[in-house]
């Protein structure tokens, strides 16, 4: 099956409800049967854990033992001891959930996608994308990496975290710079310079000010105007050449991104670096991951699923990027 193939209301329904019938279902018994003795298994855990910090707490406060540090001490120990538990039986538990559960789904969803749980798109083609660079990125981690082909188009996305350091040395913070999905496609056109469409935070916020505001240069190069109102409404744009932005911006492609934006909400920034296409999709939740005190057998935890995997596989389809008008050299 072609998942990422425009398809809508009944059509989308009885899609899932195939792939429901036919690759989750038949392997949910077992599965479930784990997760209920994780979730034992964690609650004894924890416990245990209390059984033995509680009364610490008692005999450190009675007693005074360990000074002003002592409840905080035994503070610690409780927290680390129930994150122990949570950790060791946990993280076992959601590897099988997605190499059996998951894996199952995506496969389902189009047998051309190779889903990867522990792997990301690298934290060194996210930074040469060049789409988040208010700050410099410090940290990185991703998980969840689908790759394979869409129609003609070669594509390989994740989830993916990145953070910077603010403070002095002593008393450094680490911070979010982007969370949400970092999506890489062949954009099947060759073009030397750099172009960002990025959310247009400074118009919506100052009105005229913000314009103004924008055709200061940028580290994202200079301001490009466009005729198109309603995607200038959302998206400011910059280059380091205004003649190849606008060749890539066509207007049927503006029109596309503007579309994407207004259905599904998210905020996102597009980059065409080095004849790629980045889209920088933020979201807040973690994908594909599973529970452990509620059950598995809903069905609508895994049409979640299945719908970010349209979410996500469609910038194909909705970018039209398996047309190829143009074709490089």
């Amino acid at each position: 099956m072609a998942g990422a193939e425009t398809v809508t209301g009944a059509d989308r329904d009885s899609l899932f409800t195939a792939a429901w019938e036919g690759a989750v279902e038949p392997r949910l018994a077992e599965i479930e049967s784990h997760r209920c003795q994780i979730r034992n298994r964690i609650l004894l855990g924890w416990l245990a854990t209390v059984a033995v910090c509680v009364p610490a707490m008692w005999l450190v406060t009675r007693y005074e033992l360990g000074g002003n540090d002592g409840p905080a001490f035994v503070f610690a120990a409780l927290v680390v001891g129930m994150g122990s538990a949570w950790s060791y039986y946990y993280f076992r538990f959601r590897d099988r959930f997605k190499n059996e559960l998951v894996a199952s789904l995506v496969t389902a969803f189009d047998q051309r996608l190779q889903y990867i749980p522990h792997d990301s798109v690298s934290m060194e083609e996210f930074v040469q994308s060049g789409l988040v660079r208010e700050f410099p990125v410090t940290g990185f981690e991703g998980e969840d990496l689908l790759r394979g082909k869409i129609g003609a188009t070669a594509i390989r996305f994740s989830e993916v975290r990145a953070t910077y350091q603010s403070g002095t040395s002593n008393r450094a913070r680490v911070r979010k710079l982007f969370r949400g999905v970092f999506f890489v496609a062949d954009f099947n056109k060759d073009f030397t310079g750099r172009t960002y469409v990025l959310p247009d935070k400074a118009q919506r916020l100052l009105g005229g000010a913000g314009q103004a505001l924008q055709g200061m240069r940028s580290a994202y190069g200079e301001l490009v105007k466009l005729e198109d109102l309603e995607f200038e409404r959302h998206f400011v744009v910059y280059s380091d050449s205004q003649i190849e932005a606008r060749y890539l911006l066509s207007a049927a492609l503006m029109a596309r991104i503007t579309d994407f934006r207004n259905r599904h909400g998210h905020p996102l920034r597009l980059g065409f670096v080095d004849s790629n296409l980045y889209v920088a999709i933020s979201v807040r939740r973690n994908l594909f991951e599973p529970r452990v005190f509620r059950t598995l057998s809903d069905p609508a935890l895994y049409r979640e699923f299945w719908d970010d995997l349209a979410l996500f596989t469609g910038v194909v389809e909705e970018l039209n990027l398996n047309t190829r008008i143009w074709t490089k050299r």
